[in-house]
């Protein structure tokens, strides 16, 4: 189960953020706080941990140089040897805790997982996933600032949410199609001899970080490209090259494959649209190998 709340109690004056997160989850009584959306940046993992000890909090699961566990009495361990099971504390995972780390968490736990404007559509089930439990009777609060611009529409809070990462992780994707095309147009046009194939590296600053002044889709920017470089006499493995570009930029831009948890877990076992890869065992490999050197 999946709800939203906004972040109350915020304002352009205040720089506490992270107090405001930290109110809210005591609030709601949650059991973990998932800070996808770097709210709390502005506190260090121990002060954090005081202040919910200040609100009443008796023991608090974080992480500084190792997952620890601390409590009100000022005893604090390592979690693997504290007597206190992770699943009676309140776990922070900071931002970079988001993904990768597993916690024992109760059965029934309800998270406060804060994002941003940059949270994209894996960001944020690399998040969830923190609740291994939350097909079942695990609970999740989605938290984010009211600066944050969800998009119009009569659907529910959750489903703004779910359009609003999924928008981002297109647009992450597409930011990354006019560099690739880019990097292919040139390396068509080295591969063919092209003159004046060979792009200047500018080093000024104002060059590096200028803001395009016209916003270009990949097809407009490879279609630009492919008219100043590609010649009617160019080589024809220049044309073969520049039209296998054409066709991929073109199947890119019309569905983007978008990683998935799974794909994000388990990196290199997966493709890219989240399909886990199954590689076949060799078994007769040794056998050969071992006849040949025999």
């Amino acid at each position: 189960t999946a709800t939203c709340v906004e972040l109350e109690g915020y304002n352009d004056e205040c720089s506490e953020t992270w107090k405001v997160v930290l109110n809210k989850a005591i609030e709601m009584k949650v059991n973990a706080i998932i800070d996808r959306g770097g709210l709390l940046v502005g506190v260090s993992p121990r002060d954090a941990v005081k202040y919910l000890f200040s609100k009443g909090i008796t023991h608090v699961t974080f992480f500084e140089d190792g997952w620890r566990i601390a409590d009100s009495n000022g005893r604090e361990l390592p979690k693997a040897e504290s007597p206190v099971p992770e699943a009676d504390t309140m776990v922070i995972y900071d931002e970079a805790r988001t993904r990768g780390s597993d916690m024992k968490l109760k059965r029934d736990a309800v998270a406060l997982l804060t994002i941003d404007s940059r949270t994209t559509k894996d960001d944020f089930m690399q998040a969830v996933g923190r609740l291994r439990q939350f097909a079942r009777r695990q609970k999740v609060i989605v938290a984010y600032l009211p600066s944050l611009q969800l998009p119009s529409g009569n659907t529910t809070d959750i489903a703004r949410v779910l359009r609003f990462v999924v928008n981002n992780s297109v647009q992450a994707i597409d930011s990354g199609l006019i560099p690739w095309c880019d990097s292919a147009t040139r390396h068509g046009a080295i591969l063919g001899g092209i003159p004046n194939s060979l792009e200047p590296c500018p080093l000024a600053l104002d060059v590096l970080y200028a803001a395009p002044c016209v916003p270009e889709t990949p097809n407009d920017r490879f279609h630009r490209q492919k008219n100043d470089l590609l010649a009617p006499n160019s080589p024809i493995v220049s044309q073969h090259f520049f039209a296998e570009i054409e066709h991929r930029v073109t199947r890119m831009v019309q569905g983007c494959l978008l990683y998935t948890s799974d794909a994000a877990d388990e990196e290199d076992s997966v493709d890219l649209g989240g399909r886990r890869i199954i590689k076949k065992k060799k078994k007769n490999s040794n056998r050969s190998l071992s006849m040949k050197l025999t």
